[in-house]
């Protein structure tokens, strides 16, 4: 409306005392300057010794998530295939539908190596599987 008025099309506009609607702080929004609060290396450390001990597909995909800055769903919808070991990268399908490039660090690397060697199903196309406790069935996480 503002580029109306500004264009001349309209003399005022209609919606300029309406007031704003509060933000939702569940949904990440805010109206403050407050500073947006990061991991420090030592937080990071905690968190990769506990995931070091817990599933090797977790710490892979949390590695992967920091050292790449790929969204989850762009993550798990990866096949094999499409990851280029050599190269340390990985291409994604983004919002609107734009094609990207993740780079990631040689420690994302070193657990992606693992998990593909000694955890990965490799009867899946997929990047990231997982198997059904009761089944046994193998799928793609990104269809769990």
């Amino acid at each position: 409306m503002n580029f109306a008025v500004e264009s001349g099309y309209i003399q005022s506009n209609p919606v300029s005392r309406l007031s704003l609607r509060k933000p939702n702080r569940e949904r990440g929004e805010h109206n403050t300057d407050e500073i947006i609060r990061y991991l420090t290396s030592q937080e990071l450390d905690i968190l990769y010794d506990l995931l070091k001990k817990s599933n090797a597909r977790l710490e892979t995909i949390v590695r992967l998530l920091h050292r790449s800055g790929a969204r989850i769903g762009e993550l798990l919808g990866l096949e094999l295939a499409q990851i280029f070991q050599e190269q340390r990268k990985f291409q994604v399908v983004g919002k609107g539908n734009k094609k990207r490039w993740c780079f990631y660090s040689e420690d994302a690397e070193i657990a992606l190596k693992n998990y593909i060697k000694y955890y990965r199903h490799p009867g899946s196309t997929a990047l990231f599987t997982a198997q059904h406790p009761t089944t046994k069935v193998v799928c793609n996480t990104s269809k769990l």
